[in-house]
C-alpha cells in the first residue's frame, strides 16, 4: 500500500499567492494525501478566503485558531498532530510541481529501513513575484552541494522546509527535542543528519518564490544577529555533542573559534567583524569549511 501523506500549511493574514499554491497541491499526481491547514489567527476576510479556496479539495483539515502563536510554533503544532507515514511542509507563496509528492514517495519507498529517521529533500527553482524563473537552482544560489555540504548545515540551513518530507520516526525525535533553534525545518535537518538518513532527490520539484515579504529574499540580518544565530545552532549541536564529534570534530573546532570570536566582538563593541573581514587567515584555517563559514558570516 502506498504511503499516506500529510501536507502541512500554516497561514496568517496573507492571501497573496496562496491560490497558486493550493492549485498546485490539488493537481498533484499522488492522491493518497491530506492537506492540513492551521490558520494562526488571521482576520475574518483571510479565513473566509481560505475556506473558499480549499472547498475543491477531497481531503483536507482546517484548524482555525483565534490566537496568533507565530510561524514556528504553528508549524510545531501541525507536525505534532500529524499521523501519516510521510509529512510534507509547504509555504503559502510557493508552487509545487505536479509530480512532487509522487517523486518523494517513490524515493522513500526505495529505502529499506523505514524505522530509521528519514528526511527527503530536492532542489528548487526560484521565481519572482510574477512567477518568472530567476534561477534554475536554489542550492547553487546558496552555495550548497547536496550530499557534499552536509557539514555546513550545522551552521546554516540551506534546505528550506518547503523542499523536505520526513517520516514518523524523525517526527518523534523532533517532539523530544528542545526547540533551541527557532526554525522547525533546520531542527529536522540536523536530527536527520545526526540520527538518521538524508535522501536527496536530484530534481527541481518546487518553485520557490522570491518577493519583498520573503524571509530569505530580505537577507537583512546584521552580522551580529547572524553570529547569534550560529550560537543558537551551536547550543543545539552541543546537546548531541558526542554523536556529532565522532563525525564532525574538525567542523566543531571551527564552531568553537566562532564562539571565541563572538566573545571578543562583544568586548570590542563589534569592531572584530572588520578585523575578521580583513584578516580572515588570522582566524580561520585555509580549509573549505572555513571559507563557507566566512561566506555565511559576511553575506
Amino acid at each position: 500500500m502506498s504511503a499516506q501523506v500529510d501536507v502541512l500549511l500554516s497561514t496568517y493574514n496573507n492571501i497573496n499567492y496562496l491560490k497558486e499554491l493550493l492549485f498546485s497541491l490539488n493537481r498533484q499526481t499522488y492522491k493518497n494525501s491530506i492537506l492540513k491547514i492551521r490558520d494562526d489567527g488571521s482576520n475574518d476576510v483571510v479565513k473566509q478566503f481560505i475556506k473558499s479556496a480549499i472547498s475543491g479539495f477531497n481531503n483536507f483539515e482546517l484548524t482555525d485558531s483565534n490566537k496568533n502563536i507565530g510561524y514556528f510554533y504553528s508549524f510545531c503544532k501541525l507536525i505534532n498532530s500529524s499521523k501519516s507515514e510521510l509529512i510534507f511542509l509547504c509555504d503559502h507563496d510557493d508552487i509545487w510541481h505536479n509530480n512532487k509528492i509522487e517523486t518523494f514517495v517513490n524515493a522513500y519507498e526505495q529505502y529499506p529501513d523505514k524505522n530509521n529517521p528519514i528526511l527527503i529533500y530536492s532542489d528548487l527553482d526560484m521565481i519572482d513575484s510574477k512567477g518568472q524563473v530567476i534561477s534554475s537552482s536554489f542550492f547553487k544560489a546558496m552555495n550548497f552541494l547536496p550530499n557534499k555540504s552536509n557539514d555546513t548545515l550545522f551552521i546554516r540551513n540551506s534546505i528550506p522546509g518547503c523542499a523536505i518530507a520526513f517520516n514518523q520516526p524523525l517526527k518523534k525525535l523532533f517532539q523530544k527535542t528542545k526547540k533551541i533553534i527557532p526554525y522547525h525545518d533546520h531542527i529536522l535537518v540536523l536530527l536527520a543528519i545526526i540520527y538518521g538518513k538524508l535522501i536527496f532527490v536530484d530534481k527541481n520539484l518546487t518553485s520557490y518564490r522570491i518577493h519583498s515579504s520573503n524571509a530569505i529574499a530580505k537577507m537583512t540580518l546584521t552580522r551580529s544577529e547572524k553570529i547569534n544565530n550560529i550560537i543558537d545552532i551551536y547550543r543545539f549541536n552541543f546537546s548531541y555533542k558526542k554523536l556529532i564529534e565522532s563525525r564532525y570534530s574538525p567542523f566543531l573546532e571551527q564552531i568553537k573559534i566562532i564562539l571565541d570570536l563572538h566573545k571578543e566582538m562583544v568586548k570590542r563593541n563589534g569592531t572584530l567583524i572588520n578585523d575578521l573581514t580583513s584578516n580572515k587567515n588570522k582566524y580561520f584555517a585555509p580549509r573549505n569549511i572555513s571559507e563557507r563559514i566566512e561566506l555565511f558570516f559576511l553575506r
